[in-house]
This record gives structure tokens, C-alpha cells and sequence, in this order.
């Protein structure tokens, strides 16, 4: 993130950190080995590590009706390559239940 944040509201502050872990997280792609999948509404990276925060879903901006293809291919993916990760949710993803259509996947739902 390249702006300095002026409008301190809850809603702003909270997008704001959303967009900042985004980046962050986004340079584990650069990674030897990585991979990263900037799709439309959907970005995601794995870098063949047995760690899950070292391969995940960063950002979920579907239709609702794309959402659950969305999950089964990124799944299917992951469990592929034996490989674990992490399917982040924040104040900008889409659609406003995606949070809701993972915890059966996953368990649990934790904010980064």
C-alpha cells in the first residue's frame, strides 16, 4: 500500500488492513518454486511448503453463483499436491458469505 490513510473510520482502517495483508502475503509468490493465481475474483498462491500460511487464498471477490466452483478447484488443488493452506476472509471479500460457505471445509473461521 502506497497511500498514507486519512480516514480513520472502522470500515476504512479495516479495508486498509485487508489490502495490506493482501500485499504482504502476495510476496510469498516470489518464492522460488511459487506460484501466484490472480484470476478474476480470486488470488491465491502456493508455494509447495507444509506450512498453511505459506499457501493460501488471499482475496474472494465472486459471485455468489461462482463461489462454491471457486472453492472446489482451489481444494482440489491443494489437496493434489498434499499440500495445506489457508483461505483468508476479510472486510472485502465477496460474496458477504463466504466466510459461512467455509467453515464446513475448514472448521473454523479465524481473521488474520
Amino acid at each position: 500500500m502506497t497511500t498514507i490513510l486519512q480516514n480513520l473510520t472502522p470500515s476504512k482502517v479495516a479495508l486498509a488492513y485487508d489490502a495490506n495483508h493482501i500485499a504482504e502475503r502476495t510476496l510469498f509468490s516470489r518464492l522460488p518454486q511459487a506460484e501466484l493465481h490472480d484470476e478474476p475474483g480470486l488470488l491465491w498462491y502456493a508455494t509447495g511448503s507444509d506450512a498453511d500460511s505459506f499457501n493460501g487464498v488471499l482475496q474472494t471477490q465472486l459471485e455468489p453463483d461462482r463461489l462454491s466452483p471457486a472453492i472446489g478447484r482451489v481444494c482440489a488443488y491443494f489437496q493434489q499436491r498434499r499440500l495445506p493452506f489457508l483461505w483468508f476472509v476479510g472486510p472485502s471479500s465477496r460474496p458477504d458469505n463466504v466466510g459461512l460457505v467455509l467453515k464446513p471445509i475448514f472448521g473454523s473461521i479465524v481473521n488474520p
